[in-house]
């Protein structure tokens, strides 16, 4: 995880929280589509604004004052790469070139244009589909170990 969350970091610089996690949820949705499996994080549950890594905030406060920095702008949590890192991403090719082709396809998005993507996404349609028929997806897996929410939800 920490690993992607470099790359991503290197390629975008300062960006909000919010985009960083639906960066990660693009990255490991497309993963699992090209490679078989997710390769930042093994779970992205459903909140209110979408899916979200749970072990992200740790992955972060690691790498924290080093390989990123992590301050608030107008209140809005923000992610930007860190003064002196400690270690390069390592990364496969194959997993690298996944993360350049979400950066150059969401990168650039507002923090609501990247919502809208990433709800636009498979996992997500199958979740709110889920929530119009009265079932509450609050913290349901949108992707775990591998599976998507409807591959889930039919186990």
């Amino acid at each position: 995880m920490q690993h992607v969350a470099r790359a991503l970091v290197e390629l975008g610089g300062r960006m909000t929280y919010f985009k960083m996690t639906k960066l990660m949820y693009l990255v490991d949705l497309f993963a699992l589509q090209r490679l078989g499996h997710t390769v930042a994080s093994d779970i992205y549950l459903r909140q209110v604004d979408g899916p979200w890594p749970p072990s992200l905030d740790k992955a972060l406060s690691a790498m924290q004052g080093y390989e990123v920095r992590r301050f608030f702008v107008r209140s809005l949590p923000v992610v930007a790469p860190g003064p002196s890192p400690r270690f390069e991403a390592q990364l496969d090719d194959r997993v690298l070139e996944i993360i350049v082709d979400v950066h150059k396809k969401y990168g650039a998005l507002s923090n609501s244009a990247i919502k809208t993507a990433v709800y636009l996404t498979d996992p997500m349609q199958f979740i709110l589909r889920e929530e119009s028929k009265g079932r509450d997806m609050r913290k349901k897996p949108v992707l775990y170990k591998d599976k998507t929410a409807a591959q889930i939800d039919k186990a």
